[in-house]
């Protein structure tokens, strides 16, 4: 039987924790806003009704990508995932 994270997680040096918790936050920050709400098994108006805003402009989010050099899902991703992230519902979902 595969054994849960939290109890590898448990095992490790809390260096070698803060290290993963490191490369986690990286590679989250690193998502395309698709697929990081794909991977929460959340659809665009569940994100909306978060958020207080339409389906349509949850797709428009997604689909941004670049202006004026500057990747716009990054810096969306910013706000979405702070308001996001106080929600522990959504942040700490159980599988």
């Amino acid at each position: 039987m595969a054994k849960k994270f939290e109890t590898l997680r448990n095992k490790m040096s809390p260096e070698r924790q803060q290290a993963v918790e490191k490369r986690v936050q990286k590679t989250i920050a690193e998502m395309p806003l698709a697929d990081l709400r794909k991977a929460r098994q959340l659809t665009q108006s569940q994100i909306g009704e978060l958020l207080k805003i339409s389906q349509a402009s949850v797709s428009k989010m997604e689909g941004q990508t670049e202006r004026n050099g500057v990747r716009l899902d990054i810096l969306i991703l910013s706000s979405y995932m702070g308001y996001l992230s106080k929600r522990h519902d959504f942040c700490c979902k159980k599988d």
